[in-house]
């Protein structure tokens, strides 16, 4: 079994995959738009959506998080600390996600070393999401 995050965006998936392949130097992989949508495959995108992303899939280390937007589904922007992304790299991968992350967004914990890892924070992004970020003991 393997549990991964999948993350919607109100029509803003291509800025938060731009960010994230920044923060974690990856690249999208798998990316769909709605215009790539084959005809009679049953989901017709409202008009004007074509350029939004049905399903992106960024790989990160031994796993990867999927991502789309919204189409118009809502989306409960309310703000909750029930839910993280959690991310355990090398330090020096933690420290430029943080630092990226943290561009428009809002630290909740600045980078700081604790007594189970060497650099650790918290950052929202500037598009609500939350990460948990924990350099791994080398």
């Amino acid at each position: 079994m393997k549990v991964m995050p999948y993350l919607t965006f109100a029509g803003q998936c291509a800025g938060a995959l731009e960010l994230y392949g920044r923060a974690f130097k990856t690249k999208a992989e798998s990316v769909m738009k709605a215009s790539d949508i084959p005809a009679g495959e049953g989901f017709v995108p409202p008009s004007g959506t074509e350029d939004m992303i049905v399903q992106a899939v960024l790989p990160m280390g031994d796993g990867f998080i999927r991502m789309s937007d919204s189409f118009g589904q809502p989306i409960n922007e309310a703000k909750t600390d029930r839910l993280c992304v959690a991310v355990e790299a090398d330090e020096e991968t933690i420290r430029n996600a943080f630092a990226v992350l943290a561009e428009k967004g809002r630290v909740g914990m600045d980078l700081t070393a604790t007594f189970y890892s060497a650099c650790t924070g918290i950052v929202d992004d500037k598009f609500g999401v939350k990460w948990n970020l924990m350099a791994s003991a080398e």
